[in-house]
């Protein structure tokens, strides 16, 4: 059973090296890049942008990013878009997210105004859009704003003097209740008098009088002037500029409500996973460990790992698993501080699952390993890094899932 296990293994091994062979020819277009046109594209900021991010036009992939060059005053982006695809003058582009925690493609705005095409090495001016590491500050920012104002409200209330405090008040609401009773009762007592009934025929008094003075010439010359200024107000009104002006801005306050569901009904469908391993590299006599951070959304799921690897204390990975076919999937992000990509595979029951990591392709770097279940959320792990440099290192370790 044991060399049927090891023949599993290799034959998974095997095969995810021939799909990131296939992988890497995919991704390179070069039969693309031969039949297509070249654009550049001009930011503030990219946000994240990677080179080989698709470009899309009007939702349809038409091309791919092929370089992004910073400069102090922007940068610059280039992409080429297949020859049987027009743009037209004038179109702009936006960086957007595939989802909420998709990767990043460039955007197409098209100008439905124009009837002439883009020449090859145009330049067109970009923006970018707001994307989960923004909101993940965000909400990080107000977790600890929270703490700090949750300890405080606890150090007050929790001092003896506040709740005396606390308490008097209490007593004073309930005085002031009791003394408003009297007094209105008071004023009962006092509506029911003779005296009240004067001060009300007083009131009709005046009030004749004033009908009298609204019947003389000042008030009419008064009301003129409000019906003048009704006219006036009839007029901005019936302008047609202010009428558009004002359903335009209504129209995109719905629209931005409309964008806040979204968004909020995304929050809502994210599960959240944290596992711990604890491990021995017996290369260098180091114990480590790795607390991996997982936020998961339909078929992607996005791992943040914290490690003590390298005898410091640091953001080991940050990386999106997105699922491509049956049980493999395609892993990319950044690991070891380095632009990273890879596969994995993910058996249906979730009992054993091996990971290849490809990194610095400067000085190509290669990670590898497996997790096996021993029973419910705790798996034994093996593995190694830097596989194909001096540096490698053999990895053993148990992980345990906290749900």
């Amino acid at each position: 059973m044991t060399n049927r296990n090891y023949i599993y293994v290799g034959f998974v091994s095997i095969a995810l090296f021939a799909c990131i062979a296939v992988l890497m020819l995919w991704k390179s277009n070069v039969v693309n890049h031969m039949s297509s046109y070249s654009l550049k594209g001009h930011f503030q900021t990219v946000n994240g942008l990677l080179p080989q991010a698709v470009v899309k036009y009007r939702g349809y992939t038409v091309g791919r990013v092929t370089a992004i060059v910073p400069t102090p005053t922007q940068i610059i982006v280039h992409f080429y878009v297949h020859s049987q695809h027009s743009i037209p003058q004038g179109s702009s582009l936006k960086i957007v997210f595939e989802g909420l925690v998709g990767e990043k493609y460039i955007e197409i705005i098209p100008n439905t105004e124009s009837s002439e095409w883009l020449a090859p090495g145009s330049v067109l001016m970009g923006t970018s859009s707001s994307g989960l590491s923004d909101f993940i500050d965000i909400g990080t920012n107000n977790l600890l704003e929270l703490q700090k104002i949750l300890t405080s409200i606890a150090v007050v209330f929790g001092d003896v003097s506040v709740a005396e405090a606390l308490k008097d008040t209490v007593h004073t609401m309930q005085e002031t209740t009791q003394t408003l009773n009297k007094v209105i009762n008071n004023i009962s007592v006092a509506l029911a008098s003779d005296q009240y009934q004067s001060i009300i025929m007083t009131l009709n008094e005046v009030l004749a009088k004033l009908n009298t003075a609204i019947d003389s010439d000042d008030i009419t010359k008064t009301l003129s002037n409000f019906k003048d200024i009704s006219e006036d107000l009839k007029k901005i009104t019936d302008d047609g500029a202010l009428e558009s002006a004002v359903f335009s801005t209504l129209n995109e306050t719905k629209s931005t409500f409309k964008q806040s569901n979204t968004f909020l009904s995304t929050l809502r469908n994210i599960r959240f996973l944290t596992n711990m391993e604890l491990g021995y590299l017996p290369d260098s006599y180091n114990a480590m460990y790795l607390i991996n951070i997982n936020f998961y959304l339909n078929t992607s799921f996005v791992a943040f790992g914290i490690s003590n690897y390298l005898d410091k204390d640091q953001l080991l990975n940050a990386t999106i698993y997105s699922h491509i076919y049956k049980s493999i999937w395609m892993n990319y992000g950044f690991m070891h501080q380095n632009l990273s990509m890879g596969l994995s595979y993910i058996s249906p029951d979730n009992r054993y699952s091996s990971h290849l990591f490809l990194y610095d392709l400067n000085n190509l770097g290669v990670d590898f390993k497996i997790y096996y279940q021993l029973f419910k959320s705790f798996y034994v792990t093996a593995g190694f890094y830097e596989i194909n440099k001096p540096s490698e290192s053999g990895y053993l370790g148990l992980s345990l899932d906290f749900l």
